[in-house]
């Protein structure tokens, strides 16, 4: 099994009115930080708190606090 980065549409259809809820003030961080991750494999996950993860991905890449909703378990 592997783990990806998936947000929910919300995020991908109404980006800069959520961006927000992920912490950025500028449009551009938020793409390349958040947007240009979806879809792409989670190498390390640690529980930040309940239903909330610090993801890694490969290049070392982190997000902080993500909900356990927006990552999803494929089959390899």
């Amino acid at each position: 099994m592997k783990f990806t980065f998936s947000p929910g549409t919300d995020i991908v259809n109404n980006p800069i009115e959520l961006m927000g809820d992920y912490g950025y003030g500028i449009f551009s961080m938020f793409r390349k930080d958040v947007l240009n991750m979806i879809g792409n494999e989670i190498v390390v996950m640690k529980k930040a708190c309940d239903g909330y993860y610090d993801i890694m991905f490969k290049g070392g890449h982190t997000l902080h606090a993500i909900s356990a909703h927006s990552i999803t378990m494929q089959p390899v």
